[in-house]
């Protein structure tokens, strides 16, 4: 593959896709698919090469202005997602002069100038033909490399970070757009505050190897998450409810986000009270991996995360059951190896505090004169020797 099928393919999947941009990803996994592995392999090297060429802090000061000031660095990588979308006049033009976004610049997907799932769609389908994701971690030659960078011009402002005001002074029809664009967002978002119906969610954000914990517990996991959570929570219940998988009003709600292998990930639980229809869910799973990565938490943790493993307590001791176990062994030794009366005493109370009554609890008697207020023996351990 070269640039030019590259482009071919990025320009088809958006047409084919102009009113449901969201969907761009999938298609162009299907499409893909179809290819040779190493055309698919040649595609990753290219987007890559693209992605990061587009890496400057001129262009980030562009999505930055573009998505409400907020623009993090996991948004930056996402907005050089969409840039390359757009296809290559819109991408090569930008890294000139940024104006051409005022007129040109495609629909944000749910508010945003970003597209994080686009960026997994050669990595998917490598990972389908080999099992290996990191064989899509193609480097190009440096033939091929300089064929893509000779072509991209860099206006004056690309290597620069720039503020709004500066953005307004040099690029002022892209400034009037994204600007007026935040204000309306800022409004729409002020009018809904409070209104969205998962508001008390509380999603938990965890390092990848809790779920290595999660013993007993089941849910799904959605790869490659971008954007904002809520809208994820939102989307999630709304489409298994649409398709009759939810009941009786059920919501998964306890989520879990994470991060692995670079992906943004939510694993949505399953809670004993949920009305699921397990078997709808597991054939909507699967026709929908492509576009969500769907995976039970038990397959994606011994798959993904090398297997569960065992929790100490929350003391960070051995367990009760352990240390109870590890106590009569000890007490059954040392009833057998001491045999005189008085070093079992001085070793079994002086020692280890036990008193009359603990002792009597083993069935052990025969210690009960050394129990006198007035033995010189009951706080002397000094030189008493174990031979254990």
């Amino acid at each position: 593959m070269n640039k030019e099928m590259f482009w071919q393919l990025i320009d088809e999947s958006r047409e084919a896709c102009k009113d449901n941009i969201k969907g761009m990803a999938k298609y162009l996994e299907g499409r893909l698919s179809g290819l040779s592995l190493d055309e698919v392999k040649s595609y990753c090297g290219i987007f890559d090469t693209y992605h990061r060429a587009a890496g400057l802090d001129g262009v980030a000061s562009v999505g930055n202005l573009m998505n409400h000031e907020m623009l993090t660095d996991d948004g930056f990588t996402d907005f050089r997602n969409w840039l390359i979308a757009q296809g290559k006049e819109i991408y090569l033009e930008t890294m000139k002069n940024p104006e051409i976004l005022a007129e040109k610049a495609g629909e944000p997907i749910e508010g945003w100038y970003e597209f994080e799932l686009l960026g997994y769609a050669g990595m998917r389908i490598v990972e389908q033909m080999t099992g290996d994701f990191k064989q899509s971690f193609v480097q190009l030659t440096d033939e091929e490399s300089r064929d893509i960078l000779d072509e991209i011009v860099y206006g004056e402002y690309a290597d620069k970070q720039l503020s709004v005001e500066e953005l307004q002074s040099r690029f002022p029809k892209f400034a009037e757009r994204f600007i007026k664009e935040n204000e309306e967002y800022d409004m729409e978002s002020k009018l809904n505050e409070g209104n969205s119906i998962n508001k008390s969610v509380e999603v938990k954000v965890v390092d990848a190897q809790v779920l290595r914990t999660m013993h007993d517990e089941e849910g799904i996991v959605f790869q490659g998450c971008g954007g904002e959570v809520e809208e994820w929570i939102d989307g999630v219940n709304e489409m298994l409810t649409e398709v009759g998988i939810l009941k009786d009003g059920t919501r998964l709600e306890d989520v879990t986000k994470f991060e692995h292998d670079g992906l943004t990930n939510l694993l949505f639980k399953f809670g004993k009270d949920d009305k699921i229809d397990m078997g709808k869910l597991a054939m909507w799973r699967l026709q929908t991996h492509a576009q969500f990565g769907g995976t039970w938490l038990s397959d994606y943790v011994p798959n993904r995360l090398d297997g569960y493993i065992k929790v100490q307590n929350e003391t960070g001791n051995i367990s009760p059951e352990r240390k109870n176990e590890l106590y009569d062994k000890m007490f059954e030794w040392i009833c057998e190896h001491i045999k005189n009366d008085k070093d079992l005493f001085l070793t079994l109370h002086g020692h280890f505090g036990m008193t009359k009554e603990e002792l009597h609890d083993h069935s052990i008697e025969s210690l009960d004169d050394f129990f006198t207020e007035d033995n010189p023996e009951m706080n002397n351990d000094e030189g008493m020797e174990m031979t254990m």
